[in-house]
């Protein structure tokens, strides 16, 4: 093999070896179209599941997210959240909103309920906001 063509394949491929006068050097090919058919599938496959269980994760991390809270301790919960759990606090309150209102999330995460698509996280938590804005409304206000 000349030295021009180790430089080139050694630039395209990592070899770790320099290859020899009578080694035979295996160039990979691209993937045949029923190859990349079947990546494609099991990959969609894979983020279906994930949209299904992304919001059901929520509600289960928002449940341990609240025992925790009445566990740590007085003005604990953000470090505890930051540094021990390793998430944001806008995602913690999140996943708390989530838990708090499961009775009205939880029916809404069937792949039937949402025709073809699923409840997204963002989804869920503009649900749980307008619920909120509607509960504000109806409270009755103080008389003076």
């Amino acid at each position: 093999m000349s030295e021009t063509m180790k430089r080139f394949l050694h630039a395209t491929l990592p070899i770790t070896s320099a290859a020899t006068k009578n080694e035979l050097v295996v160039i990979p090919t691209a993937k045949s179209l029923p190859d990349l058919a079947a990546d494609i599938r099991r990959l969609n496959t894979e983020v279906e599941n994930a949209l299904l269980t992304a919001v059901a994760f929520g509600i289960e991390a928002g449940k341990a997210l609240i025992s925790a809270k009445k566990l740590v301790g007085h003005g604990k919960f953000e470090p505890y959240v930051i540094y021990e759990c390793h998430i944001s606090m806008s995602a913690a309150q999140n996943y708390m909103k989530l838990a708090k209102h499961e009775d009205v999330v939880r029916p809404l995460l069937s792949p039937k309920t949402q025709g073809v698509g699923y409840l997204k996280m963002t989804e869920a938590l503009r649900l749980i906001e307008n619920l909120r804005g509607k509960k504000k409304l109806k409270k009755p206000k103080p008389k003076s």
